[in-house]
C-alpha cells in the first residue's frame, strides 16, 4: 500500500518540470515581499503616530528619531516594489520562453510532417504517373485510328445506318408505348326505326324458305 502511493507520488513529482519549479520559487519570493510590504506600511503608520504624540509632549529630539527610522523604512518599500517588479518580470519571461519553446516544436513536428508528405509525393513520381497516363491516352487514340482505318467508307456508312436505325427503332417502341387506344363510343340515344316494307319483304322470304 505505501509502495503503491510512493509510485504515485513519484509519477506526479515527475510531471514537473525545471521551469515549474523556478516559477513556483518567484511567486513565492513575491508573496513573502508583498507580506513584507504590508508590515512595513503598517510600522510606517504607527510610527507616524508615534512621532505626532513625541511632539505634543515636546520631546522633538525622539519625534526626530522616530521619524528617521520611518524613512529609512520607506525606503526599503520602495525598494520592495522594484523587486516585486522584477520577480513578475522574469515570471513573464519564463512563461513566455515556455510558450515560445512550445511554438518551435510545434514547426519543428509540422515540418517533419511536411518532409515525409513530400517524400510520398516525389516530383519523379508525378512526373512518371504523367508520363503513363499520357502514354494510355495515346494508345486509345491508336487503336480507335485503327480500327477506323481498316473499314472502308461503304462498312463506316453501313455502320452509321444501323445505328441510325436501332435509334429510330428505339423512338418508334417508345411512341407506341405512349399512344392511347381509340374505342367507337356507345350510342346514347334511341336506334332507329326499320322501314315496314323492308321488313314485310324480309319476313316474306324466311316464310318461303321454310
Amino acid at each position: 500500500m505505501g509502495n503503491a502511493f510512493g509510485k504515485s507520488k513519484r509519477k506526479q513529482n515527475s510531471r514537473v518540470t525545471d521551469n515549474d519549479r523556478a516559477i513556483l520559487e518567484l511567486k513565492k519570493a513575491r508573496d513573502q515581499l508583498h507580506v513584507y510590504q504590508k508590515r512595513i506600511q503598517a510600522d510606517l503608520e504607527r510610527e507616524r503616530k508615534v512621532a505626532k504624540q513625541l511632539l505634543q509632549q515636546e520631546k522633538p529630539d525622539r519625534a526626530k528619531t522616530v521619524l528617521r527610522r520611518k524613512r529609512y523604512k520607506e525606503s526599503l518599500l520602495a525598494k520592495t516594489d522594484q523587486q516585486l517588479d522584477n520577480l513578475d518580470t522574469m515570471v513573464g519571461e519564463i512563461e513566455m520562453a515556455e510558450i515560445q519553446t512550445k511554438v518551435v516544436d510545434g514547426l519543428r513536428s509540422g515540418k517533419d510532417a511536411l518532409a515525409k508528405l513530400q517524400e510520398m509525393l516525389k516530383l519523379d513520381d508525378i512526373e512518371q504517373l504523367m508520363d503513363d497516363t499520357r502514354d494510355a491516352v495515346q494508345l486509345q487514340q491508336q487503336i480507335e485510328d485503327t480500327l477506323a482505318g481498316a473499314l472502308s467508307e461503304e462498312d463506316e456508312q453501313q455502320a452509321l445506318d444501323e445505328l441510325e436505325a436501332l435509334i429510330a427503332a428505339d423512338e418508334a417502341a417508345r411512341g407506341d408505348a405512349q399512344i392511347p387506344v381509340d374505342l367507337p363510343e356507345v350510342p346514347t340515344g334511341n336506334l332507329p326505326a326499320l322501314d315496314s316494307t323492308k321488313a314485310k319483304s324480309k319476313s316474306e322470304r324466311v316464310a318461303i324458305a321454310g
